[in-house]
């Protein structure tokens, strides 16, 4: 089918959309500046980079994908001059479905599409391919380009190196080993304090009848890493029927002001147990006990006796234990026969010497 055929066939929006759309497929040069093959794939660059994107299926691979609509709205708009300012402006809509037109039909040095191709929507998430490839606003297209491979090379490289690193880590010198349990301390005591305050700003606000919420998406395993930043706070008025629990919440506050209050002393000693569990944890002191000396020799290798010389060990037991004579043998049954013997004498003379003593005392009363 003709360029010609395929206008007459899906009419654009408007003339002006339409006489672009011709422009690109002819090759006259209404993508301006981005007619460079250059300046075009910076210019893809930055869209797979920073232009919204929906997550879809097509034939049973995820994909992202986009509306024509949002390509041309990122062209005109300011949105193209925040995401790189050296890119040269889009001065229409109709320059903007030229662009588009332009990116749909590049090919790459397989002869395949390079960036992106159209596809049909058939329902919510869910794509089909179709023969028709032209810019359309209202058309549906599925990026290919994967963008740049730096990020996600330097990536891999440092998953692949902190891997190796925790591998490594009973021959990390003792400084390193050191340095990373203050690490670890800190960043743990960091999130316990900042999710308890974060709590407590909840709580206060709360028995006023509003919830509000420090970054509110923090924990939302749905999001990426940057979204789970994002909105900053939030404040919304609670629901209904929540009195008595907002009661109940004052009338504890308000009991743990007057203990706190009432008994300084067991409030300092809580304090105090407190600091000492913060220096006892920096210190290592919550550690399993172990010697001394193998704290001090964790980084030195230990040296296990060899197949051979178990054998060797297992041996000379086991020699010295036939080499006793029978008269041995027999020594060792008689002392351990006397031994009893000496301790049943011990025990009578014990019992003579307390019936002597109550006899003497007998005679005295007498």
């Amino acid at each position: 089918m003709s360029t010609t055929d395929e206008a007459k066939a899906n009419p654009p929006a408007d003339a002006a959309a339409a006489a672009a759309a011709a422009a690109a497929a002819a090759g006259d040069g209404a993508a301006g500046a981005y007619e460079d093959v250059e300046v075009l794939h910076k210019l893809a660059d930055t869209l797979r980079r920073t232009m919204k994107i929906r997550n879809g299926v097509l034939q049973e691979t995820r994909v992202d994908y986009f509306k024509g609509t949002k390509l041309i709205k990122f062209l005109t708009t300011d949105l193209l001059s925040k995401a790189d300012p050296k890119l040269p402006p889009v001065a229409s809509e109709a320059q903007a479905i030229a662009i588009g037109n332009l990116l749909l039909k590049t090919k790459g040095e397989d002869g395949q599409p390079k960036y992106f191709i159209q596809c049909n929507k058939v329902k919510p998430r869910t794509l089909e391919l179709t023969p028709k490839q032209n810019y359309e606003e209202l058309g549906y297209y599925t990026w290919i380009y994967e963008g740049s491979q730096t990020l996600s090379n330097f990536m891999t490289f440092l998953i692949i190196a902190g891997f190796l690193a925790i591998t490594c880590f009973p021959i990390w010198p003792h400084f390193l080993k050191v340095w990373l349990w203050y690490v670890s301390v800190t960043l743990l005591s960091f999130m316990l304090g900042f999710l308890l305050l974060r709590f407590l700003a909840f709580l206060f606000v709360w028995v006023t009848g509003y919830e509000f919420w420090f970054l509110p998406n923090l924990f939302d395993e749905s999001l990426s890493f940057v979204d789970s930043f994002k909105p900053l706070y939030s404040w919304e008025k609670s629901p209904p029927g929540q009195g008595l629990y907002r009661a109940g919440v004052v009338v504890a506050f308000v009991a743990f002001l007057y203990w706190a209050y009432s008994q300084p002393t067991e409030f300092d000693s809580l304090l105090t147990a407190q600091k000492q569990f913060m220096h006892d944890l920096y210190e290592g002191n919550l550690l399993s006990d172990v010697a001394q000396s193998d704290k001090d020799d964790i980084d030195k290798p230990r040296a296990y006796p060899s197949y051979e010389e178990l054998l060797r060990e297992s041996e000379l037991d086991l020699a010295g234990a036939d080499a006793l004579s029978d008269e041995e043998r027999g020594d060792s049954v008689i002392d351990s026969l006397l031994g009893e013997d000496e301790a049943e004498d011990a025990a009578d003379d014990v019992q003579d010497a307390a019936a002597k003593e109550g006899e003497g005392a007998k005679k005295e009363d007498l």
